[in-house]
């Protein structure tokens, strides 16, 4: 397996762990007081948006020519980041 499969292998497992995460913290939103909802769900639906980013940028890769897909994969890493800024802020309003 080449570096390319090798990174669209974990980008996958990594997609499939936001979809759990994101739906873990859905199911805490509903839970969450009503002052607090609202913006539960906003900070969600920019996680949700984020993640389909991640989607798209997977699609390139796959798409990407050999010499293209290290740039892709550099926007992939920051959007990474990215989400997991975006998930942490999220889950800092249940505690």
């Amino acid at each position: 397996m080449n570096r390319r499969e090798e990174y669209l292998d974990q980008l996958k497992t990594k997609l499939d762990t936001w979809n759990a995460e994101i739906d873990r913290l859905e199911v805490q939103a509903e839970l969450a007081k009503a002052d607090i909802k609202d913006d539960i769900h906003k900070q969600l639906s920019s996680l949700k948006n984020k993640r389909n980013n991640l989607k798209t940028q997977l699609e390139q890769v796959q798409n990407a020519s050999e010499e293209a897909w290290e740039d892709i994969k550099k926007g992939i890493d920051l959007t990474l980041d990215i989400l997991n800024e975006t998930a942490q802020s999220v889950a800092t309003r249940f505690k």
